[in-house]
């Protein structure tokens, strides 16, 4: 459940990462939408963490510009530290570049340039421009750069540029991030330019297997080539993605200019060819002076990448770049061989902070598939220098005929280079063998890692931090040495080092310290066996806070005075869930006998009253929390002594009689049988004709009231039956007519919500191709490699419904499958498989669920048999 924060009113979450959620929300005071980032409580243990907050969040409040996000508001609140900013409605980069024309492409790209041109201006460097990090406003298509710094500012050194530190996403991160070395706003740039041909290429500049090799062939490979039918916007490729970044563009407004430029000499080239030609443009308007043909003026044509249908063909007056500004291509590099190399050359190149990087953000990378990344197109060499975009622009248009390709025919505009590679071979990676030195590498690298890890050595015994960093360089030499000494060592002393501080942590009552020793334990040991300890501390740590959270939960209750009531949610039932979790829990049994004085304080209030029957039912309360409760027995024993003294029992019992004779058995007020036999029973709590008088009176009215519902006369029963339980208030019978009474009120509201309740009413599992659902469910059958399923559905709301069909183990303890269920339309009947074509389906039981939106329509349980 979301936290709340004071002036905002939280209305559902927008997304959630490893430092903070964000949330749709309303600033009340202005009654506009905002999304509300809220940081992760644990990083409040970093005792720097509140000035890097406010001091980022004050230089992004500064950044007012129509293509940035605008930060309304900072703030903490329970140790939270939280942002409100603009809401942008609309979609990211990365999901809608598909629907976007080539005119509307470049457009975002030189907003975002502007963008990133007013940040530096203001002393301010994004670091994570990717196609996530820019949001496409619905209403008119506006980019909108987001995410600008507060989390990744808490995640690197007050400096936010210390060396050997990476920051980015591999695949648009710049030569210098991918180094770790300092970086400016020219790295950002740098990332645009990846967006840019990406954009228009369909795919990334740089692909690979892992993370580590990405980042190395930003630093190695040569430049990018874009197709043929887009090369005129090669030069501005090559300067962007230059890998010096004095070889780049030095502004945003400089990259919009050659942009712009660019547009400008097709514009002439286009006007030149109807001169020399008479061709008409597009618009068929050749014939009329005052149109003057423009890129704005072709039609938008949505550019298709990672496809296999044929790209639109080129008119015959496109702009070409001449044939001799391709380069050739490098020779592909065997796969093979790399292993410890790849990794050991980033850890060189860029420090440890590479191997920190890898061990943190490698499996977060894991989850950005990019349906655009395929291998690369022929490159440029990455020395040669930068061909200037005003060079390219002024190029005049060339025959459609007369520029070569490599393979002799022109290329489709984004998909005719997705077969080739630009991979360099191993011996250019390394920079040459002439270049290496001639003592064996590896055996060189590695022991540069060692000397890394003996200084980390020397600051892990005062800055356990440093664990995952050093446990990273371990692994990383024993993926390739499992049997290096120093490395297996020094892996266990650490683990052994790491335990025994979280164990003090926890010994202490430091309960915030121990869960960040847990947390870097996770991030340092990989493998669970090693984890073994830790998973037990973490248990206890749960156990405590579990005893702690019930123990505070029932001081709540205790000072609402709700004791053993309402149900689920009363000090009684708080306590006892305590000792369940611990039996000796002292504090928890302090808390039951406290309830049981409290049960009896307020039998002596109702006795200094006069309410011998509240009185008595405080007492019976509290004895039921605790039998052995001294005062309360006193108590009880003083009320029924005193009914016995009374003088007046005998005149007021005849007008009791009197009373509910006439039918005035609780009306009019002051003049009632019951009232009468109350005050009798304040005299004489055991009077059995009073005790039998109320009785009478409690059926007659449970009567009435069953009349009154019969003629489905709702509200006159609600309003008898009310009146009823405030006088018989333990009255069972009254109790359940009250139940039955809340039913039929809820019946028609249940009856109408069931009626449009997305359900699943038959669901058959089976190990060949099913024919229909009648029949049961058989308990077993046999499988082989798939899963042959089927299932009705009633009452769904939405035209398209996914519903998530889960597969678990039969103890439910690991989930072996998920699949997106595609079903249409409200009700009908749906057929669809699971397959493991390699590992099939083992002897033994299976749980199968159909989810929609977190809810469980339908689960079946079966077993497979060979």
């Amino acid at each position: 459940m979301a936290m709340e924060i004071p002036g905002y009113q939280i209305i559902r979450e927008l997304g959630k990462g490893g430092m903070a959620t964000v949330y749709l929300a309303i600033q009340e005071s202005f009654g506009r939408e905002v999304a509300l980032k809220i940081m992760s409580s644990s990083l409040s243990a970093d005792p720097d963490f509140h000035e890097r907050f406010l001091r980022e969040a004050q230089i992004v409040s500064r950044l007012v510009h129509p293509n940035i996000v605008t930060v309304y508001d900072i703030g903490e609140r329970d140790g939270h530290h939280y942002m409100s900013m603009e809401y942008v409605k609309g979609k990211d980069l990365r999901h809608k570049r598909d629907q976007l024309s080539l005119l509307e492409r470049l457009r975002i790209i030189k907003e975002v340039a502007l963008a990133l041109d007013y940040a530096s201006k203001k002393g301010y460097i994004h670091r994570d421009v990717k196609p996530d990090n820019i949001m496409l406003r619905e209403e008119d298509g506006r980019a909108v750069l987001m995410d600008f710094g507060i989390a990744r500012a808490v995640e690197v050194d007050v400096s936010m540029t210390q060396t050997g530190t990476v920051i980015g996403t591999p695949q648009y991160m710049s030569p210098e991030q991918a180094r770790g070395t300092r970086v400016d706003h020219r790295a950002d740039l740098y990332s645009l330019g990846v967006v840019m041909f990406q954009l228009l290429a369909g795919r990334v500049p740089y692909h690979a297997e892992t993370p580590v090799a990405v980042a190395l062939k930003h630093i190695t490979d040569p430049l990018p080539q874009l197709p043929n039918k887009l090369r005129v916007f090669q030069p501005v490729i090559d300067k962007v993605l230059a890998k010096d970044p004095d070889h780049r563009y030095q502004s945003g407004a400089e990259m919009v200019v050659a942009l712009d430029r660019i547009s400008a000499a097709c514009e002439r080239a286009l006007l030149a060819r109807k001169g020399q030609n008479g061709v008409e443009d597009e618009n068929g308007a050749g014939d009329t002076p005052a149109r003057t043909p423009t890129l704005a003026m072709k039609p938008k044509v949505a550019i298709k990448t990672n496809s296999q249908d044929s790209a639109p063909t080129a008119p015959q007056d496109a702009v070409r770049v001449p044939a001799d500004y391709r380069r050739t291509q490098t020779s592909t590099r065997s796969g093979g061989g790399a292993g410890l190399w790849l990794w050991l050359l980033l850890i060189v190149t860029g420090g440890v902070g590479a191997a920190y990087y890898l061990g943190y953000l490698d499996p977060w990378l894991g989850r950005w598939q990019n349906p655009f990344e395929t291998a690369q197109a022929p490159g440029r060499d990455a020395k040669s220098p930068p061909v200037s975009a005003g060079e390219s622009a002024e190029l005049p248009a060339a025959p459609a005929t007369s520029a070569p390709t490599v393979s002799g025919t022109s290329p489709p505009l984004a998909t005719d280079t997705a077969e080739t590679t630009d991979a360099a071979p191993e011996s250019t990676l390394l920079n040459t063998p002439q270049e290496t030195s001639a003592a064996d590498p590896a055996a060189t690298l590695v022991s540069k890692i060692e000397a890394q890890a003996q200084e980390l050595e020397l600051r892990v015994a005062s800055d356990l931090s440093v664990a995952p960093q050093l446990a990273q360089l371990y692994l990383l030499v024993l993926s390739d040495q499992p049997d290096q000494p120093w490395a297996t060592n020094g892996l266990a002393a650490l683990q052994e080092r790491h335990l025994e501080a979280a164990r003090a942590a926890f010994a202490s009552g430091d309960t915030g310290k121990t869960r960040q020793y847990l947390e870097w334990a996770t991030a340092s040991y990989p493998d669970t066996r090693r984890l073994a300890g830790f998973v037990s501390l973490g248990e206890q740590l749960n156990k405590s806070q579990r005893v702690s959270e019930l123990l505070q939960q029932a001081e709540q209750h205790l000072a609402n005075n709700a004791l053993t009531s309402p149900a689920g949610a009363n000090a009684l039932e708080s306590f006892q869930a305590a000792l369940t979790e611990d039996a000796g829990n002292t504090a928890a049994r302090l808390g039951i006998t406290r309830i049981a004085e409290r049960y009896a304080a307020l039998a002596e209030a109702h006795l200094d009253k006069g309410e011998l029957d509240k009185a008595m039912a405080m007492v019976k309360r509290g004895l039921s929390v605790d039998p052995d409760q001294i005062k309360l027995k006193e108590l009880g024993s003083q009320i029924t002594s005193l009914h016995t003294r009374l003088q007046q029992v005998h005149d007021l019992l005849n007008q009791a009689r009197t009373l509910q004779t006439a039918g005035k058995l609780i009306q009019p007020g002051g003049a009632n049988a019951f009232e009468s036999y109350r005050r009798v029973l304040k005299l004489d709590a055991g009077n059995r004709e009073a005790n039998q008088g109320l009785r009478a009176i409690e059926a007659e009215l449970a009567q009435r009231i069953r009349t009154a519902m019969s003629a489905s006369q709702l509200d006159d029963a609600a309003l008898l039956l009310a009146e009823a339980r405030e006088r018989f208030a333990q009255s069972s019978t009254l109790l359940e007519l009250q139940s039955r009474l809340d039913e039929a009120r809820e019946s028609a509201v249940r009856a109408a919500a069931e009626a449009i309740r997305p359900k699943v009413t038959r669901l058959r599992v089976s190990g060949s191709a099913l024919q229909g659902l009648e029949g049961p469910q058989p308990s077993s059958f046999r499988a082989d490699r798939t899963l042959h399923i089927g299932f009705d559905y009633q009452n769904l709301q939405q035209e398209t419904t996914v519903i998530q069909a889960i597969l678990y183990d039969g103890a439910r303890s690991m989930e072996i499958a998920q699949v997106g269920v595609v079903v249409t339309g409200a009700n009908g009947i749906k057929f669809f498989q699971i397959a493991r074509p390699v590992e099939g389906f083992p002897e033994g039981g299976y749980n199968l669920d159909l989810v929609l939106e977190g809810e469980r329509l339908s689960s079946d349980a079966f077993s497979v048999e060979k």
